[in-house]
């Protein structure tokens, strides 16, 4: 045991000694978690995208723009038709939204009841063309049930449903929602709502801290390739320490190494941006199952390449290809289905899903665990590999 905890504390020693490792395991993390959450993806600290609205002149025109305008996600600037063209070309908003004066003519006819004019189609921007397409289709609505009434019923319709206050939608933690509903009777109807849910800066900056800590290990692991290349690793196996020691302290120094690296990022983002770990009794083991996959990776891509500069060069490919596909960049949703369908061989997909499953405190169902099976799999996989080429030495 002396002789396994003595080969841990050199290899520690030996990389966190190099700048190159300190980087990629600490700072860059970092220095994504703070890029990202300074984003905050439209969680409530940065404004809104503007939006230009031209409003008609007549009344009906007035209270139809204040029923767009009631929407929180935008800040609606109210201008004139000829500024409201130059802010779009200027792409000061993301759009302009005019309210013509002629809204009954178009909704006798059935045409378009607004005119947008868009510079560029971003993100935001489709956002806003649901929403000016479901104020449409509700004026529409509107105006067949009251089609026999004059305008007037109109105005006083939407006048009406501009005074009504805005309904919030009610979130809650499925674990929560579990446990209320378990308790049953008028427990589960009264249901507190909270806030939690799990943001997108925090899963980016999860996924990048898990790439990096895989360039890292998998850089460090690649230096077994030129000690065996040298003999220093047959040397070792002449010493008093038997191979299991030699092999488990170069694994456990590479896992303790991951652990630092997480622990930091976890501090970090609770401290600067609140971030809820959720149940620490399952993420801890689950993060070591997931640091063990990254460990055992790493360890069997060292016995497999040729020499260390290709071992950077093949990790370099796998790592930010599966990162990609794994969700690590974007969310695998947005990615077409047969890309989805990959994702679900890739260990840094169940990775993710596991740390959201426990942050969000979605453990009850048996889908929850298939991560840490997947996981669990995927590292028992990778070191029977890189034990079995380890222990025979004498075929190098």
């Amino acid at each position: 045991m002396n002789k396994w905890i003595y080969i841990v504390i050199f290899r520690m020693r030996y990389m966190l000694k190099s700048p190159a490792n300190i980087v990629l395991l600490f700072i860059m993390p970092i220095a994504f978690s703070l890029i990202y959450g300074n984003l905050n993806f439209g969680e409530g600290s940065t404004a809104p995208p503007k939006v230009a609205i031209v409003v008609a002149q007549n009344e009906l025109g007035q209270e139809t723009a204040k029923l767009l305008s009631l929407n929180p996600q935008y800040d609606w600037v109210v201008t004139q038709f000829e500024e409201a063209r130059e802010l779009v070309a200027e792409q000061q908003v993301i759009a302009a939204v005019i309210v013509p004066d002629d809204l009954t003519v178009r909704l006798s006819e059935g045409n378009a009841l607004f005119d947008v004019i868009v510079n560029k189609k971003v993100e935001q921007y489709i956002a806003l063309a649901n929403i000016v397409s479901s104020t449409s289709n509700n004026l529409y609505n509107l105006n067949g049930i009251l089609q026999e009434i004059d305008e007037t019923a109109l105005i006083e319709a939407i006048r009406t449903m501009n005074n009504q206050h805005i309904v919030q939608v009610n979130e809650v933690t499925y674990g929560q929602y579990v446990a209320e509903q378990s308790s049953g009777g008028k427990e589960a109807a009264s249901l507190t709502l909270t806030e939690e849910s799990l943001s997108m800066n925090a899963t980016l900056a999860i996924g990048f801290s898990i790439m990096f800590m895989m360039f890292a290990l998998s850089g460090s692991a690649a230096i077994i390739h030129n000690e065996r290349r040298d003999y220093t690793w047959q040397r070792l196996t002449t010493t008093p320490a038997t191979g299991g020691s030699i092999v488990g302290g170069y694994i456990t120094s590479f896992w303790l190494i991951g652990w630092l690296q997480f622990a930091i990022i976890m501090i970090f983002m609770s401290i600067v941006f609140g971030t809820s770990w959720g149940n620490l009794i399952l993420l801890i083991p689950f993060v070591s199952i997931m640091i063990l996959t990254i460990v055992a990776y790493s360890m069997m891509m060292a016995t497999v390449v040729r020499s260390k500069k290709q071992a950077d060069a093949v990790n370099s490919i796998i790592i930010v290809s599966t990162c990609m596909l794994g969700g690590v960049y974007w969310p695998v949703e947005i990615m077409p289905q047969f890309m989805q369908f990959i994702a679900n061989f890739i260990p840094q997909y169940w990775m993710i899903q596991g740390l959201e499953n426990i942050m969000l405190d979605q453990t009850s169902g048996l889908t929850s665990w298939q991560p840490w099976a997947v996981l669990c799999g995927i590292s028992g996989a990778f070191l029977a590999i890189a034990i079995r080429q380890l222990t025979k030495e004498q075929r190098v």
